[in-house]
């Protein structure tokens, strides 16, 4: 009866709406640009920018999202968070992801969006899903894999296909030793540690055949 429940629950879910960055209130902001130079005050991610002012009297501008290495941003009173702007390898807007595994040849990003599921019998309901980006580290934009969903399986095609040169960590994928619930960093951190070796060493290989 439960699982009927559980499907009944997933089934009803509508149309959905992410929040804008335009609900995003000030936060205390350090942002560090990539020429090295370093603003402190305050600041909130919008569409076209980033609108930042030194304090709450100074007239708020906009920094281009391409002139910044990482913002450091304390959003609703938590703990600080580091945002990087990156554009997606299929379009030129910017949007704003954390850092999730950034020392290896293949780095993971993810940003996490809010939105309001309205469901019958539970009226609307607000929810978060955690979106997941890819990029290698000689490249400037990133790769979208999306978000995990155990029905519709976009996902789980997309890491299948950017991982297809490494069979081992397909077959680890396979095997269920490596699950997509469990989140994108332990695929990205076995794809560095296993796979990067062997594919750098198939052209030696190849080289050294004997006609």
């Amino acid at each position: 009866m439960k699982y009927k429940l559980l499907f009944l629950f997933i089934i009803t879910i509508n149309l959905y709406s992410y929040s804008q960055f335009n609900a995003e209130p000030y936060g205390p902001t350090k942002i560090v640009l990539k020429n090295g130079d370093t603003l402190t005050g305050e600041g909130k991610t919008k569409n076209k920018g980033y609108k930042f002012r030194p304090n709450k009297k100074a007239e708020p501008y906009f920094i281009d999202f391409s002139t910044i290495d990482y913002i450091e941003q304390t959003l609703f009173n938590n703990d600080p968070i580091i945002f990087k702007f990156f554009q997606l390898n299929d379009r030129d807007k910017y949007i704003r992801v954390e850092e999730d595994i950034v020392d290896g040849p293949v780095q993971s990003y993810s940003a996490i969006r809010n939105y309001t599921a309205t469901m019958e019998g539970f009226g609307s309901v607000p929810m978060s899903t955690t979106i997941y980006y890819v990029k290698k580290k000689n490249e400037d934009k990133l790769t979208k894999l999306g978000t995990y969903d155990p029905i519709i399986h976009t996902y789980q095609t997309r890491v299948r296909n950017y991982f297809k040169d490494c069979p081992k960590l397909i077959e680890q994928i396979n095997n269920k030793k490596l699950r997509f619930q469990h989140g994108l960093g332990k695929m990205v951190k076995y794809y560095n540690e296993n796979c990067i070796s062997e594919l750098n060493a198939k052209p030696n290989n190849l080289s050294n055949k004997k006609p």
